[in-house]
């Protein structure tokens, strides 16, 4: 199981240098090497983004199923604490996900991420996306950055989640074997 995640590592951490050479080239008035083929960077998201949704969910699982309810004793407030449990899906992954990676991709992801908000908010404050799309022309570079800031942001935290997943199953093979 271990070599299916080191896959879907391997593959977002390619999207993610790709559309950081993407976000350069854009940033820098030119079109990507690529051209018009960076776009299916969107498709690889999904590829990416789905195997670390499954990871969360099975971090979550894994969390509430070693929490006890010891609070209180009462109904009432016995199904508050439910209630709220049920309500607050995937609140406690970012810390466990931090705690697991390597931190070098931690610190990847999380400096990507902030990048990624204050860029988009000063492309929204400023107004920097064109208005209009002229047929038939290239896409104008300062779009590919806007797009390429989310793709990277999508990619490394995609690569940090799968990760934990990765050695989750380095380590449940080690116990196994050994």
């Amino acid at each position: 199981m271990e070599r299916w995640w080191s896959t879907f590592v391997w593959i977002a951490l390619t999207g993610f240098c790709l559309s950081l050479i993407t976000h350069v080239f854009a940033l820098a008035n030119r079109q990507p090497p690529w051209g018009e083929f960076a776009w299916p960077l969107h498709a690889g998201i999904f590829v990416v983004f789905v195997p670390a949704l499954l990871q969360l969910t099975a971090l979550e699982r894994r969390q509430r199923a070693s929490q006890k309810d010891v609070s209180a004793r009462h109904w009432l407030v016995r199904f508050v604490n439910n209630y709220w449990r049920m309500h607050r899906p995937l609140m406690g992954w970012p810390r466990e996900v931090w705690q697991r990676c390597p931190a070098w991709l931690s610190a990847l992801a999380m400096l990507v991420f902030v990048y990624g908000l204050l860029f988009m908010a000063i492309c929204f404050t400023f107004n920097l996306l064109p208005q209009k799309a002229v047929a038939g022309a290239p896409t104008p570079p300062i779009v590919f950055s806007f797009f390429s800031t989310g793709w990277m942001c999508f990619y490394a935290l995609s690569a940090a989640i799968v990760s934990t997943a990765r050695r989750d199953a380095r380590n449940s093979s080690d116990a196994v074997v050994g």
